[in-house]
């Protein structure tokens, strides 16, 4: 690229550092990525600024700093709601950082390079003929139908699902004077039939399991289970769903001190 396109070159190495931060970043045992505190500004820009910067700039390269600022949110979170579509309902478990990773990155890379194409062909008739059109009402009205029509669509969509699929995992300490245990609940809210695979952890240890549990729709299961003595490290309920063995559903945890009150003991079903 000419030094020219120097906002090009940095918007593509922002995008490629956002890949492979995503894919490089640690993750707990729950599955949830932890990214660096340096990285915060990056991922920002990332959301909200430069993939409608990089399409903004391949499409229209004459408009002025003020109005490639406000289309660049507009287009970018435009960009954020259709991902979320793509994501969500086509790809499966497709809302994970590193899928957000490729989907910003690729749209922005692409953006990029239609820019420096267009900067690199563009001919004098062209930068004369721009004006001619309104591109900043035609390109605004276009993306606010679009976030409009988008929003409806998310809106009705989850509607339909909430509070209808997921599962409630609770546990609560139970303690008397010569023993404690935690009492352990699971409700299925899920509007079907599902089995799940339930584990207990204490100091480390696995101390119970109850694998293949099935669930009808609307109903609950509850457990005690025991302990050999007051936990000093937080007791771990994971809860599994058995079509994905390797990915944990559901995690609740009882600290310590929980032991030091005394609840009233759930009735088992």
């Amino acid at each position: 690229m000419r030094p020219k396109s120097l906002d090009l070159i940095a918007v593509s190495a922002i995008a490629l550092l956002t890949l492979v931060v995503a894919f490089t970043s640690f993750k707990t045992s729950l599955e949830t990525s932890f990214y660096p505190f340096w990285f915060l500004p990056f991922g920002i820009l990332m959301v909200l600024v430069l993939p409608g910067y990089s399409i903004i700039k391949g499409l229209l390269p004459q408009l002025d700093w003020p109005s490639v600022l406000l289309l660049s949110l507009g287009i970018s979170i435009s960009v954020d709601i259709i991902g979320a579509l793509f994501l969500n309902y086509i790809l499966y478990r497709g809302l994970q950082p590193t899928t957000w990773a490729v989907w910003l990155s690729s749209i922005t890379l692409l953006g990029c390079l239609s820019a420096a194409l267009s900067r690199s062909s563009q001919s004098q008739e062209l930068q004369v003929s721009l004006p001619s059109v309104n591109w900043k009402n035609v390109l605004s009205f276009f993306l606010a139908g679009s976030i409009i029509i988008a929003a409806i669509f998310i809106a009705r969509e989850e509607s339909d699902r909430i509070d209808s699929t997921f599962t409630q995992l609770w546990a609560l300490p139970v303690t008397n004077e010569t023993a404690y245990s935690v009492q352990v609940g699971i409700h299925n809210f899920e509007g079907r039939v599902e089995h799940y695979d339930l584990y207990v952890e204490s100091q480390g240890l696995r101390i119970a399991e109850w694998p293949e549990i099935v669930l009808s729709a609307g109903e609950d299961w509850t457990v005690s289970v025991p302990l050999a003595e007051k936990p000093v490290q937080p007791v771990r309920v994971l809860l599994y769903k058995v079509k994905s063995p390797n990915e944990i559903y559901r995690v609740v945890q009882v600290a310590p001190i929980a032991f030091d009150v005394m609840p009233t003991p759930m009735a088992n079903h």
